[in-house]
């Protein structure tokens, strides 16, 4: 039937839950869905004239503001909707390529909130496929002056050339530092007439996680490369700019990443640079870049959230709540938490197919956590718990990898190794019924001839999936 959000597998980063009813011979019986809406929240287009913007989303976000000279706010850390940094850092040294550039640059105070390095890829750009690694490249210097941060190679400095790359990843200051990216946006020129390729690549612990291209029109100054695509989880831009068109390659990341390279994969001989507003090619520019952070739930918490699926009745929208182990130490980032009452979906697990059209997706950064999972998957009609002459429901199934899935098991607790993510209860309603366990309570009533299901979860295992 449907399931819960529990991970295992460290490749791609969402767990993906389905509900649903199965059938045999390729006879389809029924169906369910569900997911949480992406956040619309934009960062303020005004600079209160020290290269810091205001974050008005709900998203922790670094900002990227190059100065001229060393001593401006490089680096801004800035609470999700606050108008001033909590943290600035300014450089301590970049400038040319004269003596070479500098891998990775260095902040003031350190440790940084961003980490800029770059490498060469001589014999080209490796093959982006999820979950393989980038291989190839060697270390390259950066260069970062004048509003401009690019990668010292046999073209001047300030320019991400053909087979460079300038790689931004999460810095290790105490308040970025075990966290993921769940958006980044970009802001490019490109320094030829032509128009010139960019390609994002994602990767999360060393895989690749996500990719997209972009064509950039000749001699533009502000080109903001989102790796969401302009979809989300943030869709306004700063400066009021409007995102390249974007194809994603192998899908926009939604369990986040810590690491994202900017590629210039062609024409030979074109180059792009990534650019601060203002920069010296448009001064009435307030476009920056912005890394927005993954949402975090800490030890004793609980995050929940219920679909908001078009034409679905709010008896049969699903409800699903995480919880993280009290006696758990530390939290655990999250780029996506969606449920979805209307998502269909046909899936073959053997010799058995199984229609849903519910599902619940959770895209988390890697690590062993204890949680539990409630979910109530609403009404649904045509299945029975068991068979006195009627269809029986069918699992919940679960993906660790978004393409594989498997049935739910059960358990009185997860235990690994073992059986790390599991069902402890499986309820099914058929009278009116109140669930305490949303906040505030809510009161069902399954139509006749329908029954609500709730289903409960433990888990012991690598929530790093997509």
């Amino acid at each position: 039937m449907r399931s819960s959000a529990s991970l295992l597998g460290r490749l791609d980063r969402r767990l993906r839950v389905l509900f649903g009813v199965v059938a045999f011979t390729g006879i389809a019986v029924g169906t369910v869905v569900a997911t949480q809406v992406a956040e619309n929240a934009g960062a303020s287009s005004a600079s209160n004239g020290t290269g810091i913007f205001p974050n008005g989303t709900s998203y922790d976000a670094v900002e990227y503001n190059q100065q001229t000279g060393s001593s401006g706010a490089y680096y801004t850390y800035l609470k999700a909707n606050s108008s001033g940094a909590t943290v600035i850092d300014s450089m301590v040294s970049g400038g040319g390529c004269g003596n070479g550039g500098i891998n990775p640059i260095i902040t003031n105070p350190a440790p940084p909130l961003l980490n800029v390095t770059a490498a060469n890829y001589s014999s080209g750009y490796p093959t982006p496929q999820p979950g393989g690694s980038l291989t190839g490249g060697t270390a390259a210097g950066v260069a970062a002056s004048s509003n401009k941060t690019g990668v010292c190679s046999s073209q001047s400095g300030y320019q991400i050339q053909q087979n460079s790359a300038l790689i931004l990843g999460i810095g290790s200051d105490s308040n970025v530092a075990n966290r993921i990216f769940a958006q980044a946006q970009i802001n490019l020129a490109n320094n030829s007439s032509s128009p010139s390729n960019v390609e994002l690549v994602e990767t999360f612990s060393g895989s690749v996680v996500g990719s997209e291209t972009f064509s950039l029109a000749g001699g533009v100054t502000n080109a903001i490369a989102d790796t969401g695509c302009g979809h989300g989880p943030v869709t306004t831009f700063p400066g009021g700019s409007t995102p390249e068109s974007c194809t994603p390659g192998s899908a926009p990341p939604t369990g986040g990443f810590d690491t994202v390279q900017v590629w210039m994969t062609g024409p030979a001989g074109n180059s792009v640079t990534v650019v601060t507003a203002p920069n010296n090619k448009n001064p009435t520019s307030t476009a920056t870049s912005i890394f927005y952070l993954a949402k975090q739930i800490c030890p004793g918490q609980s995050i929940s959230t219920t679909s908001t699926t078009p034409n679905v009745p709010q008896g049969s929208q699903v409800y699903v709540k995480i919880t993280l182990d009290p006696a758990d130490t530390g939290c655990k980032s999250y780029a996506t938490f969606t449920a979805n009452a209307n998502d269909p979906e046909t899936t073959t697990i053997g010799s058995t197919t199984y229609q849903t059209d519910k599902s619940i997706d959770f895209g988390a950064a890697g690590g062993t956590e204890h949680f539990t999972v409630y979910i109530n998957w609403g009404e649904e009609s045509g299945c029975q718990p068991s068979s006195s002459g009627t269809t029986v429901c069918p699992p919940t199934l679960v993906t660790l990898d978004g393409v594989n899935y498997t049935a739910q098991t059960f358990c009185s607790a997860a235990t690994n190794p073992g059986d790390p993510l599991c069902t402890t209860s499986k309820e099914f309603f058929y009278s009116t019924y109140i669930d305490a366990n949303q906040s505030p309570a809510v009161t069902y009533t399954p139509s006749n001839g329908s029954e609500d299901v709730v289903e409960t979860w433990d888990g012991l295992t690598d929530w790093g999936f997509r």
